[in-house]
């Protein structure tokens, strides 16, 4: 049995206890993770960490959606969110790459069709402050 911990997946104490894990609590290694630069094309502002799913096959753009329907995951080392048009990293959702290299395949996902998204207009988002002549 293979008993190294891949991403996104746990270990629980019964399988540590029985000896199925070779590794201890500290053990240190370092993880490749499939990542895609991407840009924010909906003129609402993303946050780091936030749930994404690609808009098309060109996997260039990509929304906001729940963790259902999740493609990856926004870079959640950035510092602060993320405006319209700027390019950043989304993390791939593990079963979506087939060959970790350094131009990987990715496995189409089937849970999800892509749809075309209305690029609306800058402004066009819910703004608590619009009007406001403050």
């Amino acid at each position: 049995m293979d008993a190294r911990l891949k991403i996104g997946q746990t270990i629980g104490p019964e399988a540590e206890a029985e000896g199925n894990f070779g590794y201890a609590s500290g053990h240190r290694d370092a993880y490749h993770i499939a990542a895609i630069l991407v840009h924010n094309a909906v003129y609402q502002p993303i946050q780091p960490g936030e749930n994404v799913k690609f808009t098309h096959s060109d996997y260039d753009q990509v929304e906001i959606c729940e963790r259902e329907e999740r493609h990856a995951i926004v870079d959640p080392f950035i510092k602060e969110e993320i405006p319209a048009g700027h390019k950043f990293l989304v993390f791939l959702e593990p079963e979506l790459v087939i060959d970790l290299t350094h131009h990987f395949t990715i496995n189409e996902p089937t849970s999800n069709i892509f749809i075309d998204i209305e690029e609306a207009e800058p402004g066009d988002y819910y703004d608590e402050c619009a009007g406001c002549n403050g």
